[in-house]
Formats: C-alpha cells, structure tokens, sequence
C-alpha cells in the first residue's frame, strides 16, 4: 500500500468557523510513550484506497457500497440495513460521512444531538 502522504500530527487544534477563536486544542505528547506509535494523518481518498487495498485484494473481504445502516448491535457485531438485511461480521466498519446519524463508542451506541 503507498500514500501519497502520511502525516504525524503533534497536535490539533479546532476553531470556531465565525470568529476562528480556537475552540479546542490538544498536544500530543506522551502519545507514542503510551501507544507504542504516533497518530497518523492520511488524505480521505488514501485512506479508503489503502482500506479497500487490503480488504479486496488481500483477504477477499466483500465490500458493499450504497447501503444505509439504520442500526448497530456492537455486542453481537450485527448491523441492519435500510432494505431490511442484517450482517453479522468479527469486524463491521462503517462509512457514512458527516451523514451519520449515530455514534459508536466502545460497545454504546448513542443518538448524536441535534
């Protein structure tokens, strides 16, 4: 797999789009001390090639594209779909963009607020 770049980032800032006052900031010191490796920054296209890479060419990992999931059962790894199937996987990996309308934290599925 090749990226065009891959960056380690050392800290993040967010800001507020009206004013750009910084509205969070995090450093990431310490990082590789307690994981072991440094975050990294990948492009969204290199990232969704590299994970399609891997998955297709590398363990025959089916890909379904254009479906909407409408649920998520971390527990069980079960995830329901809009036309009705549900998909039970070891590993599920969900891509929906800024058009999610849940969260998933480590086995809490929660309504993001409006």
């Amino acid at each position: 797999m090749e990226y065009k770049q891959v960056l380690a980032p050392e800290n993040l800032s967010l800001f507020r789009p009206a004013t750009l006052e910084v509205d969070h900031h995090d450093c990431f010191d310490g990082v590789r001390a307690k994981y072991g490796y440094m975050f990294n920054a990948f492009h969204r296209v290199d990232l969704h090639s590299g994970l399609r890479e891997l998955a297709e060419r590398h363990h025959s990992v089916p890909i379904r594209l254009g479906c909407e999931v409408y649920h998520v059962d971390c527990e069980a790894g079960i995830i329901s779909l809009t036309d009705g199937t549900h998909v039970q996987k070891d590993l599920i990996v969900v891509a929906n963009g800024d058009k999610v309308s849940f969260a998933v934290h480590p086995l809490v599925l929660r309504p993001l607020p409006h």
